[in-house]
């Protein structure tokens, strides 16, 4: 199985999605309305992944759409996801 590991700034955790002919779509953003997106916003690029499930209950979930992308790699098989694993913890980075 082909897999997107998605990397935000350093210590925001590591997400990964399925990639592949049935992996999920998804876009990459480094600007809104024509305007680079600042830093106070999530920026200077974002991942996204429309119709995400609620953090923690699925495979592809909301914590996949990161702010402070800092890299995307495509392996073969996923590796570790670092993932905040309470809610209290998924409200927190939820709250950055």
């Amino acid at each position: 199985m082909k897999v997107i590991v998605i990397i935000p700034a350093a210590g925001l955790g590591t997400r990964m999605a399925p990639a592949g002919k049935k992996g999920v779509p998804s876009k990459q953003f480094f600007e809104i309305n024509g305007s680079p997106i600042d830093v106070d916003k999530g920026g200077p690029f974002r991942f996204y992944i429309p119709n995400a499930a609620e953090c923690a209950i699925a495979e592809v979930d909301e914590c996949a759409n990161v702010k402070y992308l800092d890299r995307i790699e495509l392996t073969v098989g996923p590796g570790k996801d670092t993932r905040p694993k309470t809610k209290r913890a998924h409200k927190e980075l939820h709250e950055q």
